[in-house]
C-alpha cells in the first residue's frame, strides 16, 4: 500500500485494539497491515468458505480413515503373533 491510498479514521474500542495490536505482533505485520488483511479477508466469497470447510472436512475423514486401517493393521499383525506362538 501506498501513501497515496486513502486513509480512514476508525474508533476501536480498547479491548478489541488490544486484540488487533497482538494479532498483528503476532503475525509480524503492522497493525495497519493486519486490518487490511482480516477485512480483505472478510469478503472472501461463500464459496471460498464453503470450499474451506469441505477441504477441513475431507482432512478430518482422510484422518479417522488412516486411524482405523493403522487399528486394523496392529489387530492383524498382533492375530499372526499369536498365532506363531501356538504348537
Amino acid at each position: 500500500m501506498s501513501r497515496d491510498d486513502p486513509q480512514l479514521k476508525l474508533r476501536l474500542p480498547q479491548q478489541l485494539k488490544d486484540k488487533v495490536d497482538q494479532a498483528a505482533k503476532d503475525s509480524g505485520r503492522s497493525i495497519n497491515a493486519e486490518l487490511v488483511q482480516r477485512i480483505e479477508q472478510s469478503f472472501l466469497s461463500t464459496s471460498d468458505n464453503e470450499r474451506d470447510a469441505l477441504i477441513e472436512q475431507q482432512q478430518q475423514v482422510i484422518k479417522n480413515t488412516l486411524a482405523q486401517l493403522d487399528d486394523m493393521i496392529a489387530r492383524h499383525l498382533s492375530f499372526f503373533e499369536d498365532n506363531k506362538k501356538a504348537p
